[in-house]
């Protein structure tokens, strides 16, 4: 009977022994397949907040390029401006050499009447005082 016994235990120590490896395997594997889960859903959430950080991007560089644009545009309408400014103030300062020109040429010609003038004076005193007639010859 011991013979037949202890194929019989053994059997039973070797089938616990075998359902214990089994259900502890079966717990790790479970476990590994929660955690694969919990890493496949992570990876949906990064997926999906890296296309919104896409989406994000793609229009923050819309409106720097639009933002570009009107930059460009400023500056431009800003250049021509400064340049028309340039011009007025060359066309002002030539009209102002112009007038300085003018000014001067009407001082010398002021000038030039008052030597005449004071010439004029000085040859009608020479010549005697207004309004006396001129001496004659009869007069003797």
């Amino acid at each position: 009977m011991r013979e037949r016994v202890l194929p019989i235990v053994l059997a039973a120590v070797l089938l616990a022994a075998s359902s214990g490896v089994a259900s502890a395997a079966n717990k790790e594997h479970l476990q590994m397949l929660a955690e694969i889960r919990m890493l496949q859903e992570q990876t949906a959430l990064l997926r999906s907040q890296l296309t919104a950080l896409d989406q994000t991007l793609r229009a923050l560089g819309a409106k720097l390029d639009q933002q570009s644009t009107a930059v460009q545009r400023a500056f431009a309408d800003q250049k021509l401006s400064i340049d028309n400014m340039a011009d007025n103030v060359r066309i002002v300062r030539e009209k102002i050499d112009d007038n300085n020109v003018r000014v001067g040429s009407l001082s010398q010609e002021l000038d030039a009447i008052r030597a005449a003038m004071a010439q004029q004076a000085a040859q009608a005193a020479q010549a005697g005082p207004a309004g006396a007639p001129p001496p004659s010859g009869d007069a003797a």
